[in-house]
């Protein structure tokens, strides 16, 4: 059983949310690459962003056909996409040393975009890379959540 804690009230309430849907990811289990994969797909072929499974080496594993669309492959370097200095955070190095999310926050196209980096259970060296905002606009919900309790 998952205890899921989101007394985070430092954080943004969507790295919060996504916090605590990530805990459930992070549970300890043996899988096969192939099973992670499928897992993969199987989380986020639909999601409405761009999601990347990488290798520290920057390298990519799997994608979402959102990637696809953009045009990345698997076999690249993903810190080739876009600007050099849009990857000088080091969010993904300290994610995998620490073997804790990261996410950051930032102005994009349709303004406020966020960035995840999630290490994956039983997988030292791998991370789910996404980012949220950057390819399309969000309608604002009303009423606001304040936090995760509102959705209880």
């Amino acid at each position: 059983m998952v205890s899921l804690s989101c007394a985070r009230g430092e954080k943004d309430e969507i790295a919060t949310c996504i916090d605590a849907c990530f805990a459930v990811i992070r549970l300890e289990t043996t899988m096969t690459d192939e099973q992670i994969f499928e897992a993969f797909h199987a989380m986020w072929d639909n999601f409405p962003e761009s999601v990347m499974l990488i290798k520290k080496s920057r390298e990519i594993l799997a994608l979402n056909p959102k990637c696809a669309e953009l045009g990345l492959k698997v076999g690249m370097k993903c810190s080739s996409i876009g600007k050099p200095e849009n990857h000088k955070g080091r969010r993904c190095n300290k994610a995998i040393d620490t073997g804790a999310p990261e996410a950051v926050s930032y102005q994009a196209a349709f303004g406020k975009a966020y960035g995840f980096w999630i290490p994956v259970a039983g997988k030292p060296e791998w991370i789910i890379h996404f980012n949220v905002g950057i390819t399309r606009e969000y309608d604002e919900l009303t009423p606001t959540i304040q936090s995760i309790t509102d959705l209880k």
